[in-house]
């Protein structure tokens, strides 16, 4: 009896080890297989100087065999330059690798492949080996690895742990931002022209550092802007001011390490208290000249707006031997081409502008007569030589009389005698 319960309790004992057996060898399994591959930054944390090359490693620890990886990596343009991408030593490296990146340091990415085209690793290692270097500006770049695809059989789930780099600014503590100074037209200025064409801003760096800079303006009238410049005047063009409009321009400028922004302010000028009238002056030929040659080939005359405005203009004439216009002009002389003019003949010849900054109009009005041909009979008159030639025959004739008369009483003085 005795014997008989021993083997009974031995034989439970062992069911109840297999059991325990059993189970312990489900729950490996279950662990195992819950455990995902995963890829990481090594170090998770790096801090930097400006200028400071360094590296971060990707590392990939697989769950089980994988071939190739697909991976993005972003970081802070601002603050990082990537300059290369290496294969580490997960994959080995022979004719079978696959190994395409691509680095955008404009928009932070990094894109890149790396594996083999046929045979799996399961051995943990580094997949890459990305080179960095620190830029002026501080802050906290994340190394953002995404849209991971890693391959074995299948694809596989993956864990992802990012990174982040902390960049140290040189001197940033001692920094001093931009100077701004000598802005044209001053914060406030009133009555300014129209016709102002540029904004001038004085730009400083207590450094000496280079800088990036900008002008907008408000309402718009011109936008300028200058990358990697150094201490100077910076002027931006501007045009088609309004009349008594308050502009607004602003400056903005950084250094890489801190901003300086900038407003200022100025009025344009009234129109209804400054316009004056438009002059014309210096016409050629003068006004009501006389004995112009036939061959004068233009006409001209100066027109000056005061005020600096614009003017449209126009020239005329009658009778029609020319014309001419232009558009947009500033305080200057214009000329009409003109031909076919005829001897003793008066033209009128009319100018016409218009003020483009008040609307105001005014029209000049002159006059000048041709030369008189030199066989020109006019209004029963003989012309000069004909006029010379008839004098002396008139002369002739007259002395001619006289001998006459001399003679004829000569002869009847004589006569009388005789008797």
């Amino acid at each position: 009896m005795f014997s008989f319960q021993s083997i009974k309790r031995k034989k439970t004992v062992l069911i109840f080890t297999i059991f325990i057996l059993i189970i312990h060898s489900f729950l490996i399994s279950v662990v195992k297989s819950d455990t995902n591959t995963s890829i990481q930054i090594s170090p998770s944390n790096k801090t930097v100087n400006t200028g400071e090359k360094f590296i971060v490693n990707l590392y990939v620890n697989p769950s089980e065999p994988i071939g190739f990886i697909v991976f993005n990596l972003s970081f802070d343009p601002m603050l990082l330059q990537a300059n290369d991408v290496t294969p580490g030593d997960l994959f080995t490296i022979d004719k079978w690798s696959l190994n395409d990146t691509h680095i955008n340091n404009d928009t932070g990415e990094i894109f890149g492949i790396i594996g083999r085209i046929n045979g799996n690793v399961s051995d943990s290692g580094i997949l890459a080996t990305v080179s960095f270097t620190g830029k002026t500006m501080s802050g906290v770049s994340i190394l953002d690895l995404h849209d991971v695809k890693i391959n074995g059989d299948e694809i596989l789930d993956v864990d992802v742990y990012d990174g982040t780099v902390t960049v140290i600014g040189i001197n940033q503590d001692n920094n001093k931002p931009p100077l701004l100074s000598d802005g044209t037209p001053s914060d406030g200025l009133n009555e300014v022209s129209v016709n102002l064409s540029s904004l001038n801003i004085f730009i400083e760096d207590p450094e000496g550092d280079s800088f990036n800079w900008s002008i907008v303006t408000f309402p718009d009238i011109g936008f300028c802007s200058g990358d990697g410049e150094y201490n100077g005047s910076k002027s931006c063009n501007v045009s088609n001011l309004d009349y008594s409009t308050t502009y607004t321009w602003y400056v903005n400028v950084t250094d890489g390490n801190s901003w300086t922004n900038n407003s200022y302010l100025f009025t344009t000028e009234s129109r209804s208290t400054v316009n004056e009238t438009l002059l014309l002056s210096d016409e050629n030929p003068l006004n009501n000249s006389i004995n112009v040659s036939i061959e004068t080939s233009s006409l001209n005359v100066f027109i000056q707006d005061p005020d600096g405005d614009r003017f449209n203009w126009s020239i005329e004439t009658e009778p029609d031997i020319g014309s001419d216009k232009g558009t947009s002009k500033q305080n200057s002389s214009v000329i009409c081409n003109i031909s076919g003019l005829s001897y003793s003949t008066t033209y009128t010849w009319y100018v016409n502008v218009t003020d483009l900054g008040s609307g105001e109009i005014i029209r000049g009005e002159y006059f000048f007569t041709t030369e008189v041909h030199r066989n020109e009979v006019k209004n029963g008159d003989v012309e000069e030589d004909d006029q010379s030639d008839l004098l002396n025959a008139n002369v002739i004739i007259f002395f001619a009389l006289i001998i006459a008369i001399i003679l004829i009483g000569t002869i009847v003085i004589f006569l009388i005698i005789r008797r």
